[in-house]
């Protein structure tokens, strides 16, 4: 069967990645954009979540949603008007989808969100995180929940809805390297708390490879995450080395993180280790199975604005 995709937030760090690749695998896309341009590379449409808006020529001959659409949990403080955006921008642009696609009698092979290991919830703890374990009761476990509940409403009209709980991505151009090396730039990285909260992560390519399988064949939720434990002390020592740069700064005490961020320090300050088993368990072959091998291949493109 011809696949074809209709992909939101095609503009962010994985879709820019990953739409090529569905191309390179022949699968058709089309994307939806609140400034759709005539000049794109691909066809795009208008969408406004919060307008209720969405073209329905956006719709036509798809069996393939890649819901990507989101506003970036790590981009600001979470002011009550900020968590509200949050929300919305997964949870209501999902519903929109829903309800066009009933409305022109869509029926889908696969609709596949992102999702994250928020999920599991903004804590440290000596748990390895499954699949099948529920969510945590803070600001960011409710929000993952209510995010994947969106994604399976899509049950109704889709045979198989894929749910894949995103770390934190390595990659190449923007996302989370290209911010934290502006702190390793003037060698004002530093361990926080006391090191020792996990950070689930992935390279990029691997987490497109995973994008692409859900597509094709799975079914249900996967945790996309790598195969290494890596600890925030870890990932400060490799990242610096692999920069060149040098790690000199006392760690951030955990009170002053909280006094100075709020809620939001917990992105920052708690990290539990996140199961791959599933996807290894399936056959996935890992293309960087330690962090410092996905660092490394990384770093030479963030090197270059991270430099003296």
């Amino acid at each position: 069967m011809k696949l074809k995709a209709l992909i939101t937030g095609g503009t962010g760090t994985i879709g820019n990645e990953l739409i090529p690749k569905l191309v390179e695998n022949g699968i058709e896309v089309v994307l939806v954009s609140r400034n759709p341009k005539n000049d794109s590379k691909y066809p795009t449409y208008l969408w406004n979540p919060e307008l209720n808006i969405l073209d329905k020529e956006a719709l036509k001959g798809i069996n393939v949603i890649v819901h990507l659409a989101g506003e970036g949990i790590a981009d600001g403080l979470w002011t009550k008007k900020r968590k509200k955006a949050l929300f919305d921008s997964r949870i209501n642009s999902a519903r929109l989808l829903l309800e066009k696609c009933k409305e022109e009698n869509i029926s889908l092979e696969a609709f596949v969100s992102s999702s994250a290991v928020g999920y599991y919830g903004g804590i440290t703890s000596e748990k390895v995180f499954i699949e099948t374990d529920p969510f945590y009761p803070d600001f960011l476990g409710n929000l993952c929940k209510k995010w994947e509940d969106s994604a399976f409403g899509f049950s109704e009209i889709s045979k198989r809805v894929v749910v894949l709980r995103t770390g934190i991505v390595f990659a190449k151009h923007g996302g989370f390297l290209e911010k934290t090396g502006k702190l390793f730039r003037y060698n004002l990285a530093q361990v926080l708390g006391d090191g020792k909260q996990f950070i689930p992560w992935i390279h990029l390519e691997d987490l497109c490879r995973m994008y692409l399988l859900a597509i094709l064949e799975k079914n249900g939720i996967y945790n996309a995450v790598g195969p290494e434990d890596l600890t925030n002390q870890e990932f400060t020592q490799i990242y610096a080395k692999v920069l060149g740069k040098k790690v000199w700064l006392p760690a951030l005490p955990k009170f002053l993180a909280k006094l100075l961020l709020g809620e939001f320090s917990v992105l920052l300050m708690e990290g539990s280790r996140v199961s791959a088993e599933k996807f290894i368990s399936e056959g996935f072959s890992y293309s960087y199975t330690s962090a410092n091998k996905a660092l490394e291949d990384c770093v030479n493109t963030h090197k270059e604005t991270i430099k003296n």
